[in-house]
This record gives C-alpha cells, sequence and structure tokens, in this order.
C-alpha cells in the first residue's frame, strides 16, 4: 500500500520530454509515463534520472468516428479484423506495450 504524502500536488505536461527535462532540472520530483517512452529517457539521461517499473491496471483505448459513418467504421473494423488474425496485432501489442 503506497502511504500518503503530504503537501503533494500534481501537473499534467502535454509532452513527456518537458516533464523529464523538469524533473532533471529540480523542479519535479518524479514523472510517471508510459514504460516505452521512460526507459528511452531512463536511457538517454542515465545520469540524471533513473527508471523505476512499476504497474497500474490495464488502459482501455477507443477509435472515435465521426457518427452515423457506417462506411468509416467498418472499414475501421475490416482493417482491426486483419491486423488480428494476420498477428499484426499482437506483435505490436507485444513490442509497444508489454514490454
Amino acid at each position: 500500500m503506497i502511504e500518503e504524502i503530504k503537501d503533494a500536488t500534481a501537473a499534467q505536461y502535454n509532452k513527456g520530454v518537458d516533464a523529464v527535462n523538469d524533473l532533471i532540472n529540480g523542479r519535479l520530483d518524479a514523472v510517471i509515463i508510459d514504460k516505452n517512452p521512460a526507459l528511452v529517457f531512463a536511457d538517454k539521461f542515465s545520469d540524471e534520472i533513473q527508471y523505476m517499473d512499476f504497474h497500474y491496471d490495464p488502459e482501455d483505448y477507443a477509435i472515435a468516428l465521426p457518427k452515423g459513418n457506417e462506411t468509416l467504421q467498418s472499414q475501421v473494423n475490416d482493417a482491426l479484423e486483419e491486423l488480428k488474425s494476420d498477428g499484426t496485432f499482437d506483435e505490436l501489442v507485444s513490442q509497444y506495450i508489454e514490454n
């Protein structure tokens, strides 16, 4: 169980690199970011920061389409089915999400 941290504040950044720069420059105590970018930053700035692995619950993703555009919906569904059936989807998940 994580203990409560008193007087802590959180901030959002549009770009992970901006948060990492603030971490390196002492304006932040920690950055929470997706694993793969975190590994890249930790490698690039290995003298200044360290990577710490931990897990949250899995995230859900969605695709937003214009309401009523059944042609586009069908095309997206067909493309997703093709990616799943030929193994590309699982390869991408393994490479970019599960690493």
